[in-house]
């Protein structure tokens, strides 16, 4: 049996972390989701699930020391359109 983990997908990412595929892919674009976490060969991506929610954590923990969510990564087009998602569902989460 190997001891190295699996990459998933990033449908399973989002899965585990109750979220968006498409939020998981804007944090990517904005480097909240580091390289060192992922592997992507063409338009595929291979997240490791533990690197990735370390990576997300230690990010959450900054962005609360400060106060303020850090800005995205200076190679990330300010001019770039944003993709806005929202739940409308009333039921979920309670």
């Amino acid at each position: 049996m190997s001891d190295i983990e699996p990459y998933v997908p990033i449908a399973k990412l989002a899965e585990h972390l109750h979220m968006k595929v498409s939020t998981v892919r804007n944090w990517v674009k904005y480097g909240y989701i580091p390289r060192s976490a992922y592997i992507k060969i063409g338009n595929t991506y291979r997240f490791h699930l533990q690197d990735t929610i370390k990576a997300l954590r230690i990010r959450d923990e900054e962005d609360r020391s400060t106060g303020v969510t850090a800005p995205p990564p200076a190679d990330v087009d300010p001019n770039a359109p944003i993709q806005l998602e929202f739940d409308f569902d009333s039921t979920k989460d309670q």
